[in-house]
């Protein structure tokens, strides 16, 4: 009798429009145009005008780039996305081959972000003093770009930026890393939520509102990377989740408050309803 084949081809998930996804942002920004390559690495498939690719053609560091790149993409399994921003081409690097077609138009406009958040004149001020670690400012602006492109999609779902929220946070705890804590910005983004009205001129101006008012400072940061040290490097199973409910609760930080009660609130821990530690009594002299 036939036996059943057990090794029958998995339905594909759909996979990104690349072409189409590239010629979008660069006609929502179309400064960009002559100076901006979009490049899958694993493909070698390249978008942008025929200017962009000139450039890119004749700049030895940006040849170096993809160079280095393609040799990065050949090496990891995951998800590859970054960007390189040169003086007179830049480029968005994304493997869309390795994500559904959602996840990766995510990780594209994150890199679009990125790139696009102005950090010249007063913003190198914006991105280095006020924030202390450009870099957490950075990934904040991009994920605060992303999600506003996403909100604006007709039937775009909340619940996946809430999932994305909840991981940033839990990866800060994790890492101790800066880098992380955008889940404030995002966080609030989803709680206004509707962008269907604003201008896609008006994106860019929108995205640094958001990342100023609600990326937390350079003292916030270094309050939080402190306060949650314990974690640091630790798998947040039943142990590290009554670690991080007795940080939570000893905590004076609003902000590790706030960022604590989330990630036990997704592992179903409501830490109103837990018992307040008893103070530690003092020993006898």
């Amino acid at each position: 009798m036939p036996q059943p084949e057990t090794n029958a081809e998995k339905p594909q998930t759909p996979r990104l429009d690349f072409k189409q996804a590239a010629r979008e942002i660069l006609h929502d920004h179309p400064e960009w145009k002559g100076h901006l390559l979009f490049v899958d690495p694993d493909t070698q498939e390249k978008h942008g005008g025929l200017r962009a690719r000139l450039r890119a053609a004749v700049c030895q560091p940006f040849r170096e780039r993809l160079k280095q790149t393609f040799a990065r993409a050949a090496e990891v399994k995951g998800p590859v996305a970054d960007m390189a921003r040169l003086r007179s081409i830049s480029g968005i690097f994304l493997a869309t081959g390795r994500e559904d077609a959602a996840a990766a138009l995510f990780d594209l406009h994150r890199q679009a972000g990125r790139l696009m958040v102005p950090r010249g004149g007063e913003n190198i001020r914006y991105f280095q003093a006020l924030f202390g670690t450009p870099y957490a400012a950075e990934m904040a602006a991009a994920d605060a770009y992303a999600a506003i492109r996403y909100l604006r999609e007709p039937g775009a779902d909340p619940g996946y930026l809430r999932r994305l929220s909840l991981q940033r946070a839990t990866d800060f705890l994790k890492t101790g890393n800066p880098e992380h804590l955008s889940s404030p910005v995002l966080d609030k983004i989803i709680a206004d939520r509707d962008f269907s009205k604003m201008k896609v001129a008006d994106l860019i101006d929108m995205v640094g509102i958001y990342t100023k008012g609600y990326t937390p400072s350079r003292e916030q940061s270094e309050a939080l990377v402190r306060e949650f040290a314990p974690l640091k490097g630790k798998v947040l199973d039943d142990a590290g989740l009554k670690q991080l409910l007795q940080i939570t609760q000893a905590t004076k930080d609003p902000l590790a408050a706030k960022l604590g009660g989330k990630v036990l609130a997704a592992a179903g821990i409501d830490i109103a309803r837990q018992p307040t530690p008893a103070p530690a009594t003092p020993k006898a002299a």
